[in-house]
């Protein structure tokens, strides 16, 4: 039980010499260290089943549309598509394939709108 101790007291000994010389807050550091183990976990999945984009459920914010992604399995992703203007949009397109007309139609207004 000590040989354990001591493991857990270096292990966080260790992110809180990284957050303080960065610094964070603890709690920000074990947060970023959450987020990028997840984003790690969905690129293993993408790389592993492929990806596509699900255009029915985009969010049209200000300034960008986002679209989320799943595999072509149906298992969503923690990652998302951003367009910022209707040249990324179109390359996106090129890229994962068209979208819906009536979709292309209100995300190419909205874009262009600002």
């Amino acid at each position: 039980m000590r040989y354990v101790s001591k493991r857990y007291k270096a292990k966080f000994s260790a992110f809180h010499k990284i957050a303080r010389s960065n610094d964070m807050s603890i709690e920000l550091w074990l947060e970023l260290k959450r987020r990028c183990s997840e984003l790690k976990e969905s690129r293993r999945l993408r790389d592993k089943e492929g990806q596509i984009i699900i255009w029915e459920q985009l969010s049209i914010d200000d300034n960008m549309v986002t679209f989320p992604m799943q595999t072509l399995k149906g298992t969503p992703l923690d990652v998302i598509s951003v367009c910022f203007n209707a040249e990324s949009f179109i390359s996106l397109q090129q890229s994962y394939g068209e979208c819906p007309q009536e979709i292309a139609v209100k995300v190419i207004a909205s874009l262009e709108a600002n």
